[in-house]
């Protein structure tokens, strides 16, 4: 059976918690969106001095949910807008988690022998 990059990416998930003293912060994101170009245009805004713009749109690109809400109670949503505003503490965070946990992107399954 064939298998298509666009069905990998549409399907894969991973949720991670990210802590923040004793807070914690739960969010979705997609391994297979993090492609070669999303990765080289970060190492191209790091390179220009605009690391922060670098994190907004490698985050921007892979998060697909949080239960992060507003002062309003609402939910903020994943965008490169909402992330601008966000503390770059929260930011860098969250992108060490996920590029911890990109370190096993495909986890092994076991098969019956």
């Amino acid at each position: 059976m064939s298998l298509s990059v666009r069905s990998l990416v549409q399907k894969a998930e991973r949720a991670l918690v990210v802590s923040f003293g004793e807070e914690t912060l739960s969010i979705r994101y997609s391994p297979m969106a993090v492609t070669t170009a999303v990765m080289l245009e970060d190492a191209k805004m790091r390179q220009e001095g605009r690391s922060l713009e670098g994190t907004i749109g490698f985050l921007a690109a892979i998060l697909t949910g949080w239960n992060l809400v507003g002062d309003d109670e609402k939910p903020i949503p994943t965008t490169s807008e909402s992330l601008t505003v966000m503390p770059l503490q929260i930011l860098e965070q969250i992108a060490k988690a996920v590029m911890e946990d990109l370190k096993n992107p495909f986890p092994m399954k076991q098969s019956g022998s």
